[in-house]
C-alpha cells in the first residue's frame, strides 16, 4: 500500500508519505498554514475585489469550504472553473471564479 496521508488543520498541515504499508517518518513535512490562514487569506482577496461586500470570518470560512477545490492539475482546474454566484446568509451576493 503506498500514497500519502495529509491532515490540514487550523493552524498547520501536514504531509506523510506511507510506502508499502509503512509511514516514512524522515520524509513527513510540516507547513505553518492551515485553514484559518486560507480564510484569513480569502476574506483579504474578496475585500480587494469588492470593498463594498462585507464580510464575516465564519462566513467566509463557508464559502471556502464550499466553492474551494484541490487538484492535481492545476492549469485544467483552472480552464474549467466558471464564476458562480453565492447568495450569503445576510442577502448580499458574491461571485466566486477562478480567483
Amino acid at each position: 500500500l503506498n500514497g500519502w496521508q495529509g491532515y490540514i488543520g487550523c493552524f498547520i498541515s501536514d504531509i506523510v508519505p506511507v510506502w508499502e504499508g509503512a509511514v516514512q517518518h524522515n520524509c513527513a513535512k510540516r507547513m505553518e498554514l492551515g485553514g484559518e490562514d486560507l480564510t484569513r487569506l480569502l476574506l483579504k482577496e474578496m475585500s480587494k475585489q469588492d470593498p463594498e461586500l462585507k464580510l464575516d470570518f465564519t462566513t467566509a470560512e463557508l464559502l471556502k469550504e464550499t466553492a474551494s477545490v484541490v487538484s492535481e492539475d492545476y492549469a485544467t482546474a483552472m480552464e474549467s472553473c466558471s464564476v458562480e454566484e453565492h447568495i450569503l446568509p445576510d442577502g448580499q451576493v458574491c461571485f466566486l471564479g477562478k480567483k
